[in-house]
C-alpha cells in the first residue's frame, strides 16, 4: 500500500510539472541543451534560428505541440526569411493524432504560417519547397 502511495504521490508531481512547463507563456521557452538531439539543416544564415528550428522539432516529434510552436516562433523572429520557420508553425499548429480537431484559431495560425512559408520558399532548396508545397496542400 504505501507503495502505490509514492507511486501516485510520484506520478502526480510528474503530470503537474509537465503542465505547469507546457503551458507557460509565450516567449518564455529557452534553447534546451537537456532534450534530444536531432538536426535538419534548412536555408538559415543565422545558426541561431536554425538551433530554434531544430529544437522546434525536437518538441514536435516529443508531442509538446505548444512549446514546439513557440521554438518554431523564435526561429522566424531570428531569421524571418526562413520558410521552414513558417512551415514548423503550421505543423505543429495543425491536427495530430492526440488533437484531430482544430479551433478557429489554430486553423487561422497553421493557414497563415503555411502561406508565409510558401511565400518565402522560392529561396529554399527544394526539399524545403516539397515539404511547404505538401504541408499547404
Amino acid at each position: 500500500m504505501r507503495l502505490l502511495r509514492r507511486v501516485a504521490a510520484f506520478a502526480f508531481v510528474m503530470a503537474v510539472s509537465f503542465s505547469l512547463w507546457t503551458t507557460r507563456a509565450p516567449a518564455s521557452l529557452d534553447l534546451r541543451d537537456d532534450l534530444a538531439v536531432y538536426h535538419r539543416a534548412v536555408t538559415t544564415a543565422k545558426p541561431e534560428a536554425q538551433r530554434w528550428f531544430d529544437q522546434g522539432l525536437v518538441l514536435y516529434f516529443g508531442f509538446n505541440h505548444a512549446a514546439a510552436i513557440e521554438s518554431f516562433e523564435r526561429a522566424g523572429k531570428l531569421d524571418p526569411t526562413c520558410a521552414m520557420a513558417f512551415w514548423g508553425q503550421a505543423l505543429a499548429a495543425g491536427p495530430h493524432i492526440n488533437n484531430l480537431a482544430m479551433d478557429d484559431e489554430a486553423a487561422r495560425s497553421a493557414w497563415e504560417a503555411s502561406q508565409r512559408a510558401l511565400e518565402l520558399s522560392d529561396t529554399a532548396s527544394d526539399v524545403e519547397k516539397a515539404l511547404v508545397r505538401a504541408l499547404a496542400a
